[in-house]
């Protein structure tokens, strides 16, 4: 194939692939329905949570304010939490694969202080080989994974949030229909 044509080619994927609405992870937060709504982040989430979840809220369009009052939403990070746990081992009993979890709790209010979203939790799992030679970079790799796992955890979180930016508040009659 002629170079004109491979760029051409090149070109009509590309074009194909964004008109589909694929894009890379990570790209574009996946939080659409964020732009312009006023978030306030409640709680006192650790500085690598906080910074992903700046990061998502930016991402998404989102306006994060430093009230509840100046507020259309307020975001309550309740907690995180991560595990490990060894899937597979060695004929000498070395773990060899690991599967590693976070999990992100929150809640969600109106302006009202009102409940549009219990208290709810995301997971975000992924699993990955431990190189007995190198543990060094075993744990270089886990904290990396904890990082992408951390931001995938934000970006489900965001969803969610999304979808129940304009929900009505939780009250005793519709959450026992819900029930």
């Amino acid at each position: 194939m002629n170079r004109p044509a491979t760029l051409g080619m090149a070109l009509l994927l590309a074009l194909l692939l964004s008109a589909c609405g694929w894009q890379l992870r990570g790209v574009g937060g996946g939080a659409a329905g964020l732009d312009g709504t006023a978030v306030y982040v409640a709680g006192s989430p650790a500085r690598a949570l906080q910074d992903a979840v700046d990061e998502g809220l930016s991402v998404s369009g989102a306006r994060q304010v430093d009230s509840a009052e100046a507020a259309d939403l307020v975001l309550r990070i309740v907690g995180d939490a991560r595990e490990r746990r060894t899937l597979t081992v060695d004929r000498d009993i070395r773990a060899r694969e690991y599967e590693l979890r976070y999990r992100l709790t929150f809640e969600l209010d109106n302006a009202d202080g009102e409940h549009l979203l219990a208290r709810s939790q995301v997971n975000a799992v992924r699993g990955f080989r431990a190189d007995r030679d190198d543990p060094v970079g075993t744990e270089g790799r886990e904290e990396e994974l904890l990082i992408d796992l951390r931001r995938d955890a934000v970006r489900l979180m965001l969803l969610q949030v999304a979808a129940h930016r304009d929900a009505e508040p939780i009250t005793d009659d519709n959450a026992a229909a819900a029930d």
